[in-house]
């Protein structure tokens, strides 16, 4: 496994979908031998061989959950940066803790 020196900037296009099934979130179980379990939208790499971000996505789709969505009618589409997060403070917290 590469490690990322203090500082670098490491850029990965990856593309992830919101997905609703009857009312319902779908997430993913990921399980990685010694770490906790955690859930994530799918999605993934944008590959060399997609044509676009939104191809990843129907491809990620497709592999990940055997399913497909529709194309976006509208401006459905964003681009976000994402940063570590470097501070957690529970009791900054203003919203309801739920299990």
């Amino acid at each position: 496994m590469s490690r990322v020196a203090e500082g670098e900037v490491v850029v990965k296009r990856s593309a992830r979908v919101l997905v609703v099934d009857d009312g319902r979130l779908v997430l993913i179980k990921r399980i990685k031998p010694g770490h906790a379990v955690y859930y994530v939208t799918p999605g993934g790499t944008v590959e060399d061989g997609d044509d676009s971000a939104e191809a990843a996505l129907h491809r990620e789709v497709r592999e990940e959950l055997g399913g497909a969505i529709p194309s976006p009618s509208g401006p459905e589409l964003a681009e976000f940066v994402v940063r570590n997060c470097a501070a957690v403070a529970a009791e900054a917290r203003r919203g309801r803790m739920t299990r």
